[in-house]
């Protein structure tokens, strides 16, 4: 039978210093009537056109050709009721970050995934659900197609690709070279339906009341022990793959501020963030925190000091802000790096399910697990093996690894832990 050793480190956890929450209030003064009187219509459909984009890059062209496949599981839409008459039309996007004509992989990519759509497109598969696939080239200069997670606090360039990525589609599709849309819906590609007719109930959802973007905040339990000490404007943004509204009077505002920045520390933020840092500054008038490395070094070398924009955001916010600009949806749920079991996703209403990694439990009965702790204060293994029959878990056996000079009272005080399972303690060299 394999055997499988899993290391765990007993660690404290140090209190971190909560900041003040506060609330987003609407701002009373509408400032748009005619704009939501004439998209607040329900006796008709407001989204008669909607875009969805397809963002990939040159490090996940193989993932674009697995970017469809659960379509077939879970549906777009309710086909049956397809008729000559539908009220709505769906174009994907596919926007590939550099350009076509240099990247070979990405043409046949994107070529196989169009042939295949037009050759299924009569059949009775997803295909039924989107009038076309057309294609967007983001243009983005190779050596800057950049997204590096690692160095967010230190290199303004790190998350060049993404932001630049969602600025160019965006601006292709309300160019009006395809025509207008009433709406974009961003989906990358690990965005993944987990329901039935997901797109019909994303279009459900958007019709019921007005909005800017229609998306979701982080619902895992990744910041649970710290979600109070992050910025508001963190704490409450709206993840990139939602739903905009291409009418809204704010919408072209934003995206033409966060191309004004490019050139400034601001566009060290993922541009999703900095949609919200740039709402609450105008609201509130906060501040966005952002990485003092990158902030000093730009001040540095360009011998400028960072433009503040509170007077222009609050003047947006004056005469567009109020709580139709933002709506956590039910049908998109954001859990971007979070870890999950199967049991946990039963729990999950959306349809739509961001960044999830879904692991299976451990087959206990095909492997044998040890769980090998290593100690260097007696009263956490001590706390840690007398609760261990009280979890859930797949461990056969444990090993505590204790210090070369702990106490003999100590040792027999951890030997006299009663446990369902075998649990060896081993002194660890000098």
């Amino acid at each position: 039978m394999p055997k499988w050793y899993i290391f765990l480190t007993i660690v404290l956890n140090l209190p971190i210093e909560a900041f003040i929450d506060a609330q987003f209030l609407p701002n009373r003064n509408l400032g748009f009537s005619q704009w939501y009187d004439s998209f607040f219509d329900q006796s008709k459909r407001n989204i008669k056109r909607l875009a969805i984009i397809r963002p990939f890059s040159k490090h996940d062209v193989e993932v674009l050709s697995h970017a469809f496949e659960e379509w077939n599981t879970f549906l777009p839409c309710n086909t049956s009721k397809i008729s000559n008459g539908e009220q709505f039309s769906v174009d994907v996007f596919l926007s590939y970050s550099q350009t076509f004509k240099n990247s070979k992989p990405a043409r046949q990519q994107v070529r196989r995934i169009i042939d295949d759509f037009e050759s299924n497109h009569s059949g009775s598969g997803w295909e039924q659900c989107i009038k076309s696939i057309r294609t967007i080239e983001a243009k983005i200069d190779p050596q800057w197609d950049l997204y590096f997670v690692n160095e967010a606090h230190k290199n303004r360039m790190w998350v060049h690709g993404p932001n630049q990525q969602f600025l160019r589609s965006m601006e292709v599709i309300l160019g009006g070279d395809f025509g207008h849309y009433d709406a974009v819906f961003v989906m990358e590609s690990d965005v993944l339906p987990v329901r039935q007719y997901w797109l019909d109930s994303l279009l459900e959802e958007a019709e019921k009341d007005p909005f800017m973007i229609l998306g979701s905040k982080y619902d895992g339990d990744s910041w649970r022990e710290f979600r109070p000490s992050l910025p508001l404007s963190l704490q409450h943004h709206i993840n990139g793959n939602a739903v905009y509204n291409t009418t809204h009077p704010l919408l072209k505002h934003l995206l033409a501020q966060l191309r004004l920045e490019e050139d400034t520390p601001y566009h060290s933020i993922p541009y999703d963030y900095r949609i919200s840092q740039i709402l609450v500054e105008g609201m509130l008038g906060i501040l966005p925190q952002l990485p003092p490395t990158i902030k000093n070094k730009w001040s540095s070398d360009t011998g400028l000091t960072l433009e503040k924009n509170t007077k222009k955001f609050s003047d947006w916010w004056e005469k567009y802000g109020n709580r139709l600009l933002i709506r956590e949806s039910q049908v998109i749920s954001n859990y971007a790096r979070t870890n999950l079991l199967l049991r946990h996703t039963e729990h999950i209403r959306a349809s739509l399910v961001h960044g999830m990694k879904q692991y299976t439990s451990w087959d206990s009965l095909n492997y044998e697990i040890t769980l090998v702790i290593s100690e260097w204060h007696d009263g956490l293994a001590f706390n840690a093996l007398s609760q261990i029959d009280a979890a859930n878990h797949p461990f056969f056996r444990a090993i505590l690894m204790i210090p070369h000079n702990v106490a003999p009272y100590d040792i027999n005080r951890l030997s006299s832990i009663q446990s369902n399972i075998d649990v060896t303690i081993q002194k660890k060299k000098k």
